[in-house]
């Protein structure tokens, strides 16, 4: 089953990765780049899901990568 993960700025100053819908993140970390691979890892553990990475001034999402989703005919990355 497929899981969705954020990964977003605390007002301390860490990042998390949290699943979509959770109560609780999943991790805390010092930088974006460290939560965003976590949420990454976490995603391909679930069998694939989606990332979304938030910005770290007005909370709206920046960019979103699909990790591992078993679509025979996926759409063309546009962003990357």
């Amino acid at each position: 089953m497929s899981k969705n993960y954020h990964v977003m700025k605390r007002p301390d100053g860490d990042w998390v990765a949290k699943a979509e819908r959770a109560s609780h993140a999943s991790s805390r970390h010092d930088g974006q780049a460290d939560a965003e691979a976590a949420a990454k890892r976490y995603a391909e553990n679930a069998e694939g899901g989606r990332v979304f990475t938030h910005r770290a001034d007005n909370n709206h999402i920046r960019s979103a990568d699909t990790v591992r989703m078993p679509d025979p005919f996926p759409p063309r990355d546009r962003e990357h």
